[in-house]
């Protein structure tokens, strides 16, 4: 399990369901597909307070600034409710580095 990112923001899309997105400054030099195979199928979200949520991922969208800052989205499977997650939250990827 390795840190994938620190959660900025979350949100409901109608055609997409709870996405969650961030970054971590530690992945900015790595490829996106290897920040994909990082992240695997599922996640762990650890909130502040030390509780978990464990969440399938639907899809993933790295994307990089002009800067070179690469920022993560993440599409959680539909049962993830977006108010159980807190922005502050860190995100753990289950797959292969």
């Amino acid at each position: 399990m390795k840190e994938v990112m620190s959660i900025l923001d979350k949100f409901k899309l109608p055609d997409l369901g709870v996405v969650i997105s961030g970054v971590n400054p530690a992945l900015d030099q790595l490829e996106n597909e290897k920040i994909e195979k990082l992240i695997g199928k599922n996640i762990i979200i650890r909130k502040p307070s030390g509780s978990e949520i464990k969440a399938r991922v639907k899809g993933i969208d790295v994307s990089s600034s002009m800067i070179g800052k690469k920022n993560i989205s993440i599409q959680l499977e539909d049962i993830v409710v977006p108010e159980e997650i807190e922005v502050n939250s860190t995100v753990y990827g289950t797959g292969s580095s």
